[in-house]
């Protein structure tokens, strides 16, 4: 899958945002030239700007891997009070040692993950691409090397070029960035006990099951762990530190 081994190449080389922005001019110059069907569809646009924006915040894709937890809780498919439970224990614990940025950039990766559900063709692609330039130049701040030949841009770019017509099924996606790190593996569980939530989001027609409560969830959390921080003034990372 190609999608996953752009986001790996992301995670792992980290080329400068400034790609996006090569890669927004190119697809919104040229983009009579290619042939796909035009394929205008807002929400997964929108999707594809939190991913990229979350991950800038976040700087890993581990945080993909709770993507079965997030879907089950927002959308409300299905029956799986005990992988809601299990894997809000998971992330609860998870939230306790990231900072809010990376917090805010974890939610926002899996949110825009799971309504990024269709192909996007050029003309969104260049618009979103532009717009996750703008905002994650304000998100990173790195120097950009004129001298330095830029190997990684130019990869991301072709890369992100070759994106617009990749085949992208999100349950694989997720599974396979537990991958990134040892210490990720373990939550491969996560998918073990979530059972079939994709076929069961995908036969919902990708919409939100009326009447379930499951948002409160994670709400309930987010609450907690600014208790955390605000009445008790500690947290698991400012204890190691």
């Amino acid at each position: 899958m190609w999608v996953v081994i752009h986001w790996y190449f992301l995670y792992i080389c980290r080329p400068h945002v400034y790609f996006h922005l090569a890669v927004g001019t190119v697809l919104l110059i040229y983009d009579k030239s290619f042939t796909l069907s035009k394929i205008e569809n807002i929400q997964s646009a929108v999707g594809m700007v939190f991913m990229y924006v979350g991950f800038y915040m976040r700087e890993n894709i581990l945080d993909y891997v709770f993507l079965p937890w997030w879907t089950l809780c927002l959308v409300g498919v299905g029956h799986h009070d005990g992988a809601i439970f299990a894997g809000g224990l998971v992330l609860l614990l998870y939230f306790l040692n990231l900072s809010w940025m990376e917090v805010a950039g974890h939610i926002l990766m899996n949110i825009g993950r799971m309504i990024r559900t269709k192909q996007l063709n050029a003309r969104m692609h260049g618009i979103a691409h532009t717009i996750i330039c703008i905002l994650a130049s304000i998100i990173v701040q790195r120097d950009v090397v004129i001298a330095q030949i830029p190997f990684a841009e130019t990869l991301a770019f072709a890369s992100s070029i070759v994106l617009i017509s990749a085949v992208d099924k999100i349950d694989w996606f997720s599974l396979m960035c537990m991958y990134s790190s040892m210490w990720a593996l373990p939550l491969g569980l996560i998918h073990a006990v979530s059972g079939t939530w994709y076929e069961e989001y995908r036969d919902n027609k990708f919409r939100i099951v009326k009447g379930k409560k499951l948002v409160l969830v994670p709400i309930i959390m987010i609450c907690y762990r600014i208790s955390v921080d605000n009445i008790m003034g500690i947290s698991l990372k400012s204890i190691a530190l």
